[in-house]
């Protein structure tokens, strides 16, 4: 009795610290995440105005139409019950406050909304993304909106500082973004520890959805050559 005892003990302990190297792990995939975008976002007064209209239209392109759709996927699909409220807040904000609409009015007054030429040519850079949100995969829409959401935090002031260099005073889209991101980064972030307690080997499907939604994030926001 005192064996198994025992070693029901050591098992709980084994278990304890799996769970603590996933969750740093998955902080310190985050982590670098962040780091790599930095070094692919432009500096706002390297750029050109014609440049920052681009990117600015890119992005709307981007994100306008699937933001909403991709959050509701993580919400459908995921696991865990912690991922599954926090993707659930999060699409509740964005349809209470008409955020597809605050970037509409954000990309109008900047004199920038895409036209259906420009919205055709992201299809590349969205098709990716769509074909991984279909798999209605937990972990990995999880793991898509917590890099959008923790990332975030280095691509909205970017965009802030592109509208006004293009004119645009309706910045309402980047001030509410910047102040909630905050707080939806970290709430994803354990969101995405609890999903990844759902599933056995859970880092390499992460680090590939980190990897895909670094490189939509580079495509939006490289700008064009002049």
């Amino acid at each position: 009795m005192k064996n198994q005892k025992e070693q029901r003990t050591q098992k709980r302990r084994i278990e304890r610290h799996a769970l603590k190297v996933d969750k740093v792990g998955i902080e310190a995939l985050l982590a670098q995440a962040e780091e790599a975008l930095k070094t692919l976002l432009p500096l706002p007064n390297t750029l050109t105005t014609s440049q920052a209209q681009a990117i600015i239209r890119r992005y709307t392109a981007c994100i306008l139409g699937n933001f909403i759709p991709w959050m509701a996927s993580a919400s459908l699909s995921a696991r865990s019950l912690k991922a599954r409220q926090v993707a659930e807040a999060n699409l509740y904000d964005e349809v209470r406050d008409d955020h597809p609409a605050m970037l509409r009015r954000f990309a109008v007054s900047a004199q920038v909304f895409p036209d259906g030429r420009e919205f055709a040519e992201t299809e590349t850079i969205i098709e990716p993304m769509a074909v991984m949100v279909r798999e209605m995969h937990g972990l990995k829409t999880v793991t898509l909106m917590a890099t959008l959401e923790r990332t975030s935090a280095l691509f909205i002031p970017l965009l802030a500082s592109l509208s006004k260099q293009c004119g645009g005073r309706k910045l309402t889209y980047t001030e509410v973004h910047g102040e909630a991101d905050v707080a939806h980064a970290l709430e994803f972030t354990r969101g995405l520890i609890a999903e990844a307690e759902e599933y056995d080997q859970p880092t390499e499907a992460i680090k590939a959805v980190f990897e895909m939604a670094t490189r939509f994030l580079e495509q939006i926001f490289t700008p064009p050559t002049v």
